[in-house]
């Protein structure tokens, strides 16, 4: 991240491009629109004499999280210091760092983010959580805080792959799974394998305070025909008269199913599935699980917290897993864009007027996608509403294309490539004049 004047100058110069092109757009002034390029910053992706692996970035709508793990000796303010640890760098909308802090130890497994603070196994044998320490300026600006530890738990286990909401942290590894209170770090449950009526756990997924987790079992040889209870797990839509008979699997290699468990462990779904899931996704306390059925078609299955199967949709058998935010689920199948309400499990719109060349993100404001239209000659930015119309597209510099990861961070798009930032406007700006 640059200091602060050199972020000053650069914006000084955006700024004078701006007010220089205003004066030739016909006298009226110059009118940033969506897409437009509105800032970029470095990162400092120079690691020194050390080593730094595993970087992961995160979103939470608000803030903009890079996750990495130092160690060796870094360029510091009159030569160099030793580093060993976790640490984290939050940026705000502006591309400006808002906090920043080492965890004390290197992460394992994978960090989750939630509620503001980031979620980590650590090599040192605890959980933690980091978060911006409390400041006495509320203004914002380009504060830059350091971070502190909210809480940490002991867990000598092997490494978890963490999934976070703002009640629970659950982490998975080869034996289990676990699950912690995202405000406390109180370990709420433990799932062991070997007490467990299955082998693997596929999948986890947390909406609120309920954990789905896709089980398997390879050992099955029992020919289950249906449900594990049938009369608990009904299919209320009656949309297919078949639907009991697509719940089997018959072949006596391997059975999945999905559970979901409350915050302290309690087992409240149980369903079988046709097939183990290719995702698992939450949108509140409904399970969206991408599944491939006996005839081979690919579906998505909304199935609610007491195991009623809400809808059974078609999808193409590309789509990845979905963008959920809030109660709508966007996918993306190449040639084909569409959104489902989840509350309903009825498909909003579908479109094929795009082509994806990267990734694609959502905000409950609209959906935003790195690709391509007919009337683009190279990748840009594509913004659709939540009624599938276009809202603007947008030329992306040369330098930037769709190799980059997309975020949305509240008022602006962020693309990271190659340790730069870039900002990009999410709607017009004001206008600005000569007078």
């Amino acid at each position: 991240m640059s200091d602060d004047r050199a972020t000053r100058s650069r914006r000084q110069v955006l700024g004078a491009i701006a007010a220089g092109t205003s004066a030739v757009v016909a006298g009226c002034g110059y009118q940033p629109g969506g897409g437009d390029l509105d800032w970029q910053e470095s990162t400092g992706h120079n690691v020194g004499f050390g080593s730094s692996s595993n970087e992961r970035w995160r979103s939470d709508g608000t803030h903009l999280f890079r996750i990495r793990n130092r160690s060796g000796r870094e360029p510091a303010s009159g030569g160099f210091e030793d580093v060993d640890g976790a640490y984290v760098t939050a940026y705000d909308s502006s591309g400006s760092t808002v906090w920043s802090g080492d965890a004390g130890s290197e992460y394992t497994g994978v960090p989750s983010i939630a509620n503001g603070r980031v979620f980590f196994s650590l090599e040192d044998e605890t959980v933690a959580a980091l978060e911006r320490s409390p400041s006495d300026d509320d203004s914002g600006g380009n504060s830059t805080d350091d971070a502190e530890t909210a809480w940490t738990t002991d867990w000598d286990g092997p490494s978890l792959a963490l999934s976070a909401s703002d009640d629970l942290v659950v982490g998975v590894h080869e034996g289990g799974a676990v699950g912690f209170d995202s405000d406390s770090g109180e370990e709420r449950f433990v799932l062991d394998l070997e007490a467990e009526p299955f082998d693997e756990i596929d999948s986890v997924a947390v909406g609120g305070e309920i954990v789905w987790v896709v089980a398997v079992d390879t050992d099955s040889s029992d020919g289950n025909d249906g449900d594990p209870d049938d009369n608990a797990n009904t299919d209320t839509n009656n949309d297919n008269d078949d639907a009991d008979n697509e719940d089997t699997n018959n072949d006596g290699t391997e059975t999945s199913v999905l559970l979901g468990y409350d915050s302290a462990g309690g087992v409240v779904v149980d369903r079988s599935l046709p097939s183990t899931p290719s995702w698992l996704e939450a949108a509140g306390s409904v399970a969206l699980v991408g599944v491939e059925t006996s005839d081979d078609e690919d579906e998505l299955w909304l199935i609610d917290d007491s195991g009623d199967r809400r809808e059974r949709l078609a999808l193409e058998r590309a789509s990845s897993e979905p963008i959920v935010v809030g109660e709508t689920a966007s996918f993306d199948a190449g040639g084909t864009i569409s959104a489902i309400d989840t509350s309903t499990g009825e498909r909003s719109w579908t479109t094929e007027a795009y082509t994806t060349r990267g990734d694609v993100a959502a905000d409950s404001d609209r959906l935003y996608v790195q690709g391509t239209t007919e009337g683009m000659d190279r990748c840009g930015l594509i913004a659709l509403d939540h009624d599938g119309e276009e809202a603007w597209t947008a030329s992306l510099p040369t330098e930037v294309g769709c190799s980059g990861e997309l975020f949305v961070l509240e008022d602006r798009l962020v693309v990271v490539d190659d340790g730069e930032l870039y900002g990009f406007r999410k709607t017009s700006g004001r206008r600005f004049t000569l007078l």
